[in-house]
């Protein structure tokens, strides 16, 4: 198995790619993960330090990589640039009240003229 990580290349930030392959297999599989909420360099310290514990390592590493992973948890992101726009003006429902009671009235109107152009009345 190979694990390797690809930060910041092209449009992804954080690509894991986990190529697998089973004895008798012909081809591994290739697997790709876009990770978001951990990064992918500390996702594969993870699993290469649990592959080399499997593997009988005397010094486990896979501690020191799930220490890594819960430090870079509470990582807080740096503030915006700058200020958040003016939200946009809200009317509240007595102003759309109004102003629909104002159109229908401006409607009736129109149609009132109307009839009476027709009519000649």
């Amino acid at each position: 198995m190979h694990c390797q990580a690809v930060m910041s290349s092209c449009n992804y930030d954080s690509i894991l790619a986990l190529v697998c392959k089973e004895p008798g297999q012909g081809k591994p599989d290739l697997h790709l993960f876009q990770c978001d909420d951990i990064k992918a360099n500390l996702i594969q310290a993870d699993i290469e330090g649990a592959m080399m514990d499997q593997k009988g390592g005397k010094v486990k590493r896979r501690p020191e990589a799930l220490r890594m992973i819960l430090k870079s948890d509470g990582v807080i992101p740096p503030p915006p640039a700058a200020p958040a726009p003016e939200p946009p003006a809200t009317l509240t429902q007595v102003d759309v009240r109004s102003r629909v009671a104002a159109w229908s009235a401006w409607a009736a109107e129109q149609q009132d003229c109307k009839k009476t152009q027709v009519t000649g009345t």
